[in-house]
């Protein structure tokens, strides 16, 4: 057990080394410390000594199974990855779009260890619920570790193959659009491509997004807003038909998603991305949040990352510290722009 040596790191934290006292004699003691130094440090954020001691908790604003539950995991198991000796329970905390997960966040403000899978939600809910259940501001953004862009999804026998028959359809007849909440990111999208193209749809609001699929397959809606993790099984069973990608550019030649143009490849200036990153709690230092950014920066470089990202057709996109938080504010004010009322 270490604990007579007591070696310093560079942030002044303490730790204890149990050594014989014939080996704290002359240079090979020295030797021996210096090692066990740097063993202590190991891949922890070397600037600051901070390492989880104890329960790590992964919080999910949103039920099992979603992209919000597979990032929350993949995230978990990237610390470990990282961490080995760090170990992160994913907990799911779901209602209210998201809310009782945050605002529990919320109520472990200066705990180090209690870290959340974040997306979206956490800036739009704060404009659309008077008063705010919560800011963003709220709790420390870590990082963002990619983007999630959205795909425009109608029946495979649809008669319109692009995006210009599906509004030329969208403005002789009111088109029913499913969604999954009123402050998801598909609903941002649906508001943003009804501006854009004055053209209005009718709300369908579904429990999730293979609520939306059913529903579409049913012939009870025209069309839906998915992520690509939500669609892809039907999309390429030759089920469903993607018309357009609001991504900023296409899906990568590679992917099943490569051939779909852009939105704005179709002349339809409509982009947005739901980012997914960590969120740690409000109130810890920095020290704190930068080990949990080196951490995220260290899973990115690893093939379980790269697997993360191909899978569930996602953007490799990282951000950390004060970059996500400029994210967050560009972010803020784009929301509030779909987001208001006419």
């Amino acid at each position: 057990m270490l604990s007579a040596l007591i070696l310093t790191g560079a942030a002044g934290r303490r730790s204890s080394v149990l050594l014989p006292s014939v080996l704290l004699r002359g240079a090979a003691a020295l030797a021996l410390a210096t090692c066990l130094t740097t063993s202590l440090v190991g891949t922890a954020s070397a600037q600051d000594g901070f390492t989880p001691k104890g329960p790590v908790t992964m919080i999910v604003p949103f039920g099992p199974g979603g992209g919000s539950d597979l990032m929350a995991r993949s995230m978990a198991a990237g610390i470990t990855t990282v961490h080995p000796d760090v170990q992160v329970a994913v907990e799911n905390r779901p209602g209210g779009n998201g809310v009782i997960g945050y605002n529990y966040l919320r109520q472990n403000k200066g705990n180090p260890q209690m870290l959340l899978a974040s997306e979206t939600a956490a800036v739009a809910l704060p404009l659309l619920i008077q008063p705010p259940p919560f800011q963003w501001t709220d709790f420390t953004p870590v990082a963002q570790i990619a983007a999630d862009s959205q795909l425009l999804v109608v029946p495979y026998n649809a008669p319109y193959k692009g995006l210009d028959d599906f509004l030329a359809a969208a403005k002789q007849k009111k088109f029913r659009v499913g969604l999954t909440s009123t402050t998801s990111s598909d609903a941002i999208v649906a508001n943003l491509l009804s501006r854009s193209q004055n053209v209005a749809f009718q709300p369908v609001v579904l429990e999730s997004g293979s609520a939306s699929v059913a529903r579409l397959l049913n012939g009870d809606i025209e069309f839906t807003i998915l992520n690509p993790s939500e669609t892809i099984g039907q999309l390429k069973a030759k089920m469903l038909r993607p018309l357009a990608a609001f991504s900023e550019v296409r899906y990568p030649a590679d992917s099943p998603l490569g051939s779909v143009p852009t939105a704005k490849e179709q002349g339809v200036d409509v982009s947005f991305a739901q980012y997914r990153g960590l969120y740690a709690a409000g109130g810890i230092t920095k020290d704190q949040a930068d080990y949990w950014a080196d951490t995220m920066e260290a899973w990115t470089k690893t093939p379980a990352y790269k697997d993360y990202i191909a899978k569930n057709n996602l953007f490799p996109e990282f951000r950390r510290g004060d970059d996500f938080k400029a994210y967050l504010e560009k972010t803020q004010a784009t929301l509030k722009q779909a987001l208001k009322k006419d």
